[in-house]
């Protein structure tokens, strides 16, 4: 995959971690639609589509990019 920033053919494939809390690590996810919150401050997901985000960095720039991984997450 080539760098959008500078052209680079050297991107490194990564992760972003989503935490809940210091014991529990998820990856982060896209999620359809625009924000919706919940009463006591969290944001509403049920019923909206998922999918994981693939995140890769440019070895000489260091820029990131990042992209819904098209099959969808099941949690």
């Amino acid at each position: 995959m080539k760098c959008t920033f500078c052209g680079a053919n050297d991107l490194e494939q990564g992760f972003l971690p989503n935490s809940v809390d210091v014991a529990s690590h998820r990856q982060a996810h896209w999620v359809e639609g625009p924000v919706e919150h919940a009463l006591f401050g969290g944001i509403k997901l049920r019923r909206r589509r998922r999918l994981p985000i693939a995140a890769f960095r440019c070895r000489k720039c260091s820029h990131l990019e990042f992209f819904a991984d098209p099959e969808p997450d099941d949690e």
